[in-house]
């Protein structure tokens, strides 16, 4: 659902607009907090350099952060959608 929803927002930076990736953002806000880690190909636990790596091949707390964090920037409702997800599986 992340993936497919590559969207961008727009962030003033020194008085300037800049268009740039809300993966990005998340990124960078949870490289505030710890070093994201993910499971490389060759199954060690290296740091991850986008978010994607962290969706799919790493812990499952930082699956959340991301999720977390990525609400707080998006314009979707996002939220909704992985409540239904987890209803559907009870």
């Amino acid at each position: 659902m992340l993936d497919k929803s590559e969207e961008t927002i727009f962030k003033t930076i020194y008085g300037w607009d800049y268009e740039v990736s809300i993966f990005d953002e998340v990124y960078s806000e949870i490289n505030q907090f710890y070093l994201p880690k993910y499971y490389n190909n060759e199954k060690r636990f290296v740091e991850a350099d986008n978010v994607k790596n962290l969706i799919y091949s790493s812990l499952p707390q930082y699956t959340f952060d991301v999720i977390e964090c990525y609400v707080k920037f998006s314009n979707h409702d996002l939220q909704e959608h992985i409540n239904t997800i987890f209803n559907l599986n009870q």
